[in-house]
């Protein structure tokens, strides 16, 4: 729903060569002493020859569009002098150049001076017609088909030049807006900023937008009233997609309406970073979020205001991307598009930046919100989501199938590699999609895409709907399932209300690993469970019994608890400071990499830290930054038992291993750990848990600061 009280336009007037015509508008405006032969035989259908001298496009007027013209046949008269015209060699000296100029300018000025008083114009040459860019709103003039003209203070609209100094009637800031009365359980506070690069005859500009595909070949006006239709469709969407079961519940009531709390336009390129490149291209730089959101004062708005999400409205560009979605957050970067915690402005609250292109449809956008609903859900509880809402996806999957994802339905199989198979209609699958269970397999169904109608956007908004929401009744882990779209439309209410009380701090887990329970002897509940296609199994440890983990996949894998049940305790294991310590008997094998992990919080794909032993020495890694690894002095012999203990400081960046308690080497790694959604891991690492300890390991310990030497020696 959009809502305003006064919609703010930043027109930005952008002339191309711009760096060439201002110094010759200043050198020429000022000058008194230009003189000019007049053109006798000039035609004029409505101008007197004094005037159609420089009315260059005929029409009957003389103003920037003919100074447009003059200065493209100037260009084209400088690459290639058999392109001349008589007709633009205003003093006839047999070239276009900048004499040339300065005879039209003085004419407009002649002209101009004309239209603000008749008592100045030329002999004989009265002008009664209105002409749009005399600066008088006249005749038929509106704002709409001569905004440079009709611009008036008061109006309350702040347009043009108009600022709070100059007009303070129309620039001044809009009070918030009330939530309006709704059905709906959450308002989401948008702010929409759209930025329109528009070359001088009122187009989006070739030379900035990749119209590669002819996606830009649109006016101001029709590429802002197609941003109006981007918008509402948007908006229907996302609120139809939150309503729980609305598929099959007619009465259901939706979670989520969004407001369009405040509304800019720019007639200008979007910002761009040029320090920060798009992956790995030379050539390509990524959108400038920082300079948007300081103009926008986006902590006014999300923390003053309550605006949840910011809507950037832009283009493909020439030299520049933007991302998907970013997120920006007091607990962590939780951007399914970039995981960069200095590319916005972190408030005290917390809020999400799309950017939206509209060079193509509105499937796109809801696209774009479908991931960061992905990456927040997998935040919350990344077993929760990925195994038992998403399930087995792809050509690969077997069973009965869940709800898929973004990229993949239930039924969805590979198209390219990349998924977006939505409308197979050769592939019947059992699913209970429509009737899903956290802890048990609900009613099933048989179908294709014709249960969505083979259409994007309506599978799009199927799934949103089996996502529990209101008033769900779903139980999990014992406890009633919270409605899912609270942690989009309130994430700060949310992660406040999350219940941190483990009992024996700073020792967060304490896994003695005396059998295949693999029970938490810490008494915060950290249990562990034997995960991969390789057997965990007990053998005799270095104090009782000990587990050995495998070949590739094989791990213990750590029970953080489930964000959605308001039980954050897991968070703890993202501590900026810790310690972590076991004893461990490596093999007389190689592992892969010679990576031989111990125990993980991240990987090349999540960040995080990792304790390994590493060409048979101790190391420990932060953000997965081998070049500032702290790697021990001591050869681990095979089949040896070794206390292995490791820490971090972030006051001080100071990473130390620690061999049988003593220390074995350290390492300097200075900023925040930047942790995403990989699960607490003994015994392997990465994304594919293909990091295997390939040894046997006991007495496993997590500490959430960093121990001393002292203290790691009580522990032998």
């Amino acid at each position: 729903m959009r809502k305003r009280k006064s919609k703010k336009l930043t027109n930005i007037l952008s002339i191309g060569s711009f760096f060439v015509i201002m110094p010759l508008l200043v050198l020429f405006v000022f000058r008194d002493d230009v003189n000019f032969d007049l053109r006798s035989d000039a035609s004029s259908t409505g101008l007197c020859a004094h005037y159609a001298y420089a009315d260059l496009d005929n029409d009957d007027s003389v103003g920037m569009g003919d100074f447009a013209i003059w200065l493209n046949k100037y260009r084209e008269f400088k690459d290639d002098s058999s392109t001349y015209s008589r007709y633009y060699d205003l003093d006839k000296d047999g070239n276009i150049a900048l004499g040339d100029f300065s005879l039209w300018l003085n004419r407009w000025r002649e002209y101009k001076s004309c239209r603000l008083d008749s008592s100045n114009c030329f002999k004989g040459c009265a002008i009664e017609i209105p002409v749009c860019g005399d600066t008088i709103c006249e005749g038929n003039e509106t704002k709409a088909n001569c905004p440079t003209d009709c611009i008036v203070c008061g109006d309350g609209i702040c347009e043009g030049d108009e600022t709070t100094a100059s007009c303070p009637s129309d620039c001044e800031e809009d009070e918030p807006i009330d939530n309006p009365v709704t059905d709906a359980e959450y308002t989401v506070k948008v702010a929409s900023v759209a930025y329109y690069p528009i070359d001088i005859s009122g187009n989006l500009d070739k030379t900035v937008v990749n119209n590669n595909w002819n996606e830009y070949n649109m006016s101001l006006t029709q590429v802002k009233n197609k941003v109006d239709g981007l918008i509402s469709g948007l908006e229907s969407s996302l609120e139809e997609g939150s309503i729980y079961k609305g598929y099959s519940n007619p009465n259901a009531r939706k979670s989520m309406e969004y407001v369009i709390h405040l509304e800019k336009e720019y007639e200008e390129a979007i910002p761009v970073d040029y320090n920060k490149n798009y992956y790995n291209s030379d050539s390509i730089y990524m959108t400038d979020y920082n300079d948007i959101m300081n103009r926008l004062n986006i902590c006014d708005l999300v923390d003053n205001q309550g605006v949840k999400e910011v809507w950037i409205w832009s283009y493909t560009g020439i030299d520049r991307t933007g991302w998907e979605s970013n997120f920006s957050s007091k607990y962590g970067d939780i951007s399914n598009s970039d995981n960069d915690t200095s590319d916005l402005p972190i408030c005290n609250g917390s809020y999400t930046v799309y950017e939206f292109n509209y060079g193509r449809g509105v499937n796109e956008a809801i696209h774009s919100t479908f991931h960061q609903l992905e990456s927040i859900f997998r935040f919350l509880d990344a077993d929760l989501f990925d195994n038992k809402f998403v399930g087995e996806v792809g050509a690969n999957a077997e069973g009965i199938r869940r709800c898929g994802n973004c990229h993949y339905p239930p039924n969805g199989t590979e198209k390219d590699g990349w998924g977006y198979d939505y409308a197979n209609r050769e592939v019947y699958v059992e699913s209970d999609f429509l009737d899903w269970k956290p802890e048990t397999i609900g009613k099933t169904t048989n179908f294709n895409c014709e249960l969505w109608d083979c259409d994007e956007r309506k599978y799009y908004i199927m799934w949103r709907q089996s996502v529990p929401g209101l008033n769900n009744g779903l139980i999990y882990k014992g406890k009633s399932m919270p409605n899912w779209w609270s942690f989009i439309a309130d994430f700060d209410g949310m992660m406040a209300r999350m219940v941190t009380n483990p009992s024996s701090l700073p020792l967060l887990g304490y896994w003695e690993l005396e059998d295949l329970a693999f029970r938490d002897s810490s008494g915060n509940s950290f249990h562990g469970s034997p995960k991969g296609a390789h057997r965990v199994v007990s053998v005799i440890g270095k104090k009782g019994n000990a587990a050995e983990i495998g070949l590739n996949d094989s791990r213990i894998e750590i029970d953080e608890g489930s964000k959605f049940l308001l039980n954050n305790a897991g968070s703890l294991f993202r501590s900026q400071n810790f310690t972590i310590m076991a004893y461990v008997k490596r093999p007389n094998t190689s592992c892969n990499y010679n990576y031989c992990a111990i125990f993980s919080k991240g990987s090349d794909h999540f960040q995080g830290y990792s304790m390994a032993v590493y060409n048979k020495k101790l190391s420990l890694r932060i953000n997965d930054d081998a070049s500032n690894a702290a790697i021990g002095s001591t050869t681990l012999n095979a089949n040896t038992w070794y206390h292995l203990a490791a820490t971090y400081n972030s006051s001080t960046g100071k990473l130390k291993v620690y061999v049988n308690g003593v220390l074995d080497g350290t390492a300097t790694k200075t900023g925040p750990i930047t942790y995403k959604d990989a699960r607490v891991v003994i015994g392997n690492a990465n994304f594919k848990y293909d990091l295997p300890l390939m040894g046997q390991i006991d007495e496993v310990r997590f500490f959430n600061k960093a121990l001393s030497e002292q203290e790691i020696m009580s522990y032998l």
